[in-house]
């Protein structure tokens, strides 16, 4: 009596193909006692050499993608935010590239918020001679909320500077690239372009 022997197939590993022991393994549990059975080993046979070549041109695909993503042409961009969550993961995928034999080629920080021009806060009579000036009809506590607002935006610049040094500090070598928070969305190529350029030449 013939052993059935269990042959399991990933089918979602780029990588998976029967060996010619696993190949002589699956038709043994086909019995070929007719010629039904004989014709049922015969298609499992050409099963597996049809899987074969379709596997095994993926494994060679593979590792020719994995040989050029090595190679010195290649280098991977990764983008982050300032968040302190976000920039231990961009630091995790730049340390699994490194172990895999791939570079990091720069780092991109996106969203970073910007102090205000002026270099301190403003004071809330700053702020109410600013609305006067302006002839600005505003509620009567609009000084406060516009110094407290003002004062916020130093806080969160302060913040986000002070997480880009811990990414600073632990980047090694690796390029970084600051992309200030722009007062909308890029939501057009014109906008898209604008982002790229500004990448390219540094960032800020």
């Amino acid at each position: 009596m013939a052993k059935t022997v269990d042959v399991y197939w990933d089918f979602s590993s780029p990588f998976a193909y029967l060996g010619a022991t696993q190949a002589k393994a699956l038709l043994a549990t086909v019995r070929p006692r007719d010629v039904v059975g004989r014709t049922r080993r015969k298609l499992a046979a050409e099963l597996i050499a049809e899987l074969n070549d379709l596997f095994g041109g993926f494994k060679e695909r593979a590792r020719i993608v994995q040989k050029t993503l090595r190679s010195d042409d290649v280098a991977f961009v990764l983008v982050t935010s300032p968040a302190p969550m976000s920039i231990r993961e961009v630091l995790y995928f730049a340390e699994r590239l490194h172990e895999s034999g791939m570079r990091a080629g720069s780092i991109v920080v996106n969203r970073m918020r910007v102090a205000p021009d002026g270099g301190a806060p403003v004071t809330v009579a700053e702020a109410k001679a600013a609305i006067l000036e302006g002839k600005l009809v505003l509620d009567e506590d609009a000084s406060e909320r516009v110094a407290q607002a003002h004062a916020d935006a130093f806080k969160l610049a302060s913040l986000d500077a002070s997480h880009l040094r811990l990414l600073e500090g632990m980047a090694g070598n690796t390029p970084i690239i600051r992309i200030a928070e722009r007062p909308i969305d890029v939501n057009d190529v014109s906008m898209l372009l604008t982002l790229g350029e500004l990448m390219l030449a540094g960032g800020e």
